[in-house]
């Protein structure tokens, strides 16, 4: 008889053990999935290790060995690399290796005969040389569509996908191009991973659990087949600069972009001059002359939608989502008709025409999205062609390429676009414009100003390298960072920002770890975290260790209440004892003896895009 000890393809919570102990007849090597008994149900598992059984490790054990059900085939799907990758990124995340196993499985691997294709291609072959690329969206594929090239996504076919795991298994893939998730495929001779357009938030996981990053993910890989993965972005992110810095990325980032003028606008002259409009007059006059020259225009905001907020100016009710904290954002639908929708749910109901609260009919729209944006510019230049390029107008891939296409083509006059934007491949313009930086910069969070810096990069780079503009409205035109993007002082912005960030322990010196915890009453959900920020402090008193973490919080979300959960979060700051960025294995070991004082329901995001 054998003990395997199996990872479940499935979240377990933490702290419970990660790695579950069966029996087993015959010895299975690690790699192979089989089927066991977890409470109810039977769920599939690979296998980690396979060692003899102890007789007294069995009689001294607080549960009952079971056997395993099934060896769904004898032949392993995943090599030990893998293996070592999923436990590693379970380690650093917080979470169950089972989920990062499942992303580096093609669904069909529970088929016979698709193990047995696996099984043909390892056996041994000349391991060539290969290559991976890494960018953040689809829309940035299309450049390295070429017979020399395997493209990897997550948008391809369950077929399509198999037989892509099938050549880079196999080495006959020697160039792989895709997005994020190509970094689970099973390569056998990896040499070089490159990360383009690095600072994207498009290469974070941010819309599932767990939340991870590819950057980590591109470190560990290649520290298990030695090497340093390269970086490349015009202006990368903070982090990966000091990263770069510390020699633990290769970083290429070019400061020569495009350099138009740039022109910060004040927008609190405007209503003393009785402009109320959302363009100031600089930017209508800008756009007239760019128009009559037949030059086409990009403006950015960052929100969608017609109006951002719906209050009453008499007796100051607002409308609010009844499920969420956070106020209705007026829409524009089909054939003219308006909704009001929340953003974080989806609610979405009728408008009032009478205030609720006191009856009189003073609701009025503060705030501009770009729905209202569109509006406002067809008003204003009737004769031009303006369209709008953000999730509400263009939803999936497919429209944006159309939209993308026809202003390319010279179809479109003025393009009001959200992030959006950043994604696609467009043609440069003479004028570019920030209808609110404000909107950027006033949010609660420490990298509001790297973001802000970015966004600004960004469309420099969406204008000509000769005679273009790019105009910036704010009500804050003494902010430092809008004063260093006009300048166009990249390396001073960094460091500057690393001195802040230094003073007030924020990344890359130390590293974040938010707690939420969500519940129908918001008392409840403080008193968990309550309850958990005085186990930590306890932890920390009993160890020493008031140097290694600082707890902060329970504090309420930025968004207090989201599909009708209250949500409160506690931040803690972890200061590893080695010292360095990116956690060794000794580090982890430390950190997590420390989390396992979370909750097992509270939602752990390791690294998190935001602190809000």
């Amino acid at each position: 008889m054998k003990i395997i000890e199996v990872a479940p393809l499935q979240r377990i919570p933490r702290p419970a053990p990660q790695l579950l102990s069966y029996l087993s007849k015959t010895e299975i090597a690690p790699g192979v999935l089989v089927k066991a008994p977890l409470r109810r149900n039977q769920a599939v598992c690979l296998v980690f290790a396979c060692r003899d059984l102890d007789k007294q490790e069995v009689k001294n054990a607080d549960f009952t060995f079971k056997p395993i059900s099934q060896i769904i085939h004898p032949h392993p799907v995943l090599g030990k690399w893998q293996i070592e990758l999923a436990w590693w990124l379970a380690e650093y995340y917080y979470t169950s290796p089972g989920l990062f196993l499942k992303m580096m499985l093609p669904k069909t691997a529970l088929n016979k005969k698709s193990i047995e294709l696996i099984k043909e291609v390892s056996a041994d072959r000349p391991k060539n040389s290969q290559e991976l690329v890494i960018v953040p969206t689809l829309a940035q594929l299309e450049g390295f569509k070429d017979s020399q090239t395997l493209i990897a996504h997550s948008g391809l076919s369950q077929k399509e996908l198999r037989q892509v795991w099938l050549d880079v298994k196999s080495g006959r893939a020697t160039k792989i191009v895709g997005t994020k998730i190509a970094l689970f495929l099973p390569f056998n001779n990896l040499q070089k991973i490159t990360l383009l357009n690095e600072s994207s938030s498009h290469h974070r996981s941010w819309d599932q659990s767990p939340h991870w990053q590819a950057h980590k993910v591109a470190f560990r890989v290649g520290k298990i087949f030695d090497f340093k993965p390269g970086l490349e972005d015009d202006f990368p992110s903070i982090e990966s600069f000091y990263l770069a810095k510390e020699k633990l990325f290769k970083l290429e980032a070019d400061f020569s972009g495009n350099r138009p003028q740039v022109k910060i606008i004040d927008q609190r002259q405007e209503a003393s001059h009785k402009n109320f409009s959302i363009f100031s007059r600089n930017l209508q006059g800008a756009v007239e002359h760019y128009l009559r020259k037949k030059e086409p225009i990009i403006f950015f905001n960052l929100r969608r939608g017609a109006a951002t907020s719906i209050l009453c100016k008499k007796c100051g009710y607002t409308a609010v989502c009844p499920d969420c904290a956070v106020s209705l954002v007026k829409h524009k639908v089909h054939l003219g008709k308006e909704i009001w929708l929340c953003h974080h749910c989806g609610y979405k109901q009728e408008p009032y025409v009478q205030c609720p609260d006191c009856g009189l009919e003073e609701l009025k729209e503060h705030g501009a999205g770009t729905q209202k944006v569109e509006a406002v510019a067809k008003i204003l230049w009737p004769q031009a062609r303006v369209v709008r390029l953000d999730s509400d107008s263009a939803p999936d891939a497919g429209r944006q390429r159309l939209i993308v296409r026809q202003f390319n083509q010279g179809k479109i006059d003025i393009l009001i676009g959200s992030p959006v934007l950043f994604a696609q491949r467009l043609k440069k313009v003479k004028l570019a414009a920030i209808i609110s930086a404000d909107t950027i910069l006033n949010l609660p969070d420490f990298r509001s100003s790297e973001r802000l810096f970015k966004i600004i990069y960004h469309l420099k780079n969406l204008t000509q390298k000769e005679r273009s503009y790019l105009l910036i409205q704010t009500f804050n035109p003494e902010d430092r960072t809008l004063n260093l993007a006009q300048k166009n002082r990249q390396t001073k912005f960094i460091q500057e920002e690393l001195q802040t960030r230094k003073l007030l322990n924020y990344p890359p010196f130390c590293q974040l770890i938010k707690v939420s915890a969500r519940h129908k009453e918001a008392a409840k959900a403080i008193g968990l975290l309550k309850i958990t920020s005085a186990k930590l402090q306890e932890a920390q008193r009993q160890n020493k260790s008031n140097r290694q973490f600082e707890v902060l919080g329970p504090l309420p979300a930025f968004i207090s209440r989201e599909r009708g959960l209250y949500v409160y979060n506690l931040i803690i700051k972890f200061n590893p004892p080695s010292g360095q960025i990116f956690l060794n294995d000794r580090d982890l070991r430390w950190r997590n003896e420390f989390l396992k004082f979370l909750p097992a329901n509270a939602i752990v995001d390791v690294d998190p895009e935001s602190v809000l």
